[in-house]
């Protein structure tokens, strides 16, 4: 009886290190993916941002009431 329940331990921690190996590997797959991307539009991100935080243009809204 004790040796049906180690086996099945060893089932059931064998599939679990499968399952972390498989969501390892998708897990680098994407992170690839996505340097990729930055890579190559990393720079105009950074540039947009900039661009909207150093370069203001107050506008005032159209439901602004005007003094009397």
């Amino acid at each position: 009886m004790d040796y049906r329940v180690g086996l099945t331990t060893f089932q059931h921690s064998s599939g679990n290190k499968q399952a972390e190996q498989d969501a390892d590997k998708e897990s680098d797959e994407k992170l690839k993916e996505i340097k990729g991307i930055g890579g190559k539009t990393g720079d105009k991100v950074v540039d947009d941002l900039l661009k909207a935080v150093v370069d203001v243009r107050p506008e005032v809204p159209n439901r602004v009431e005007q003094a009397a």
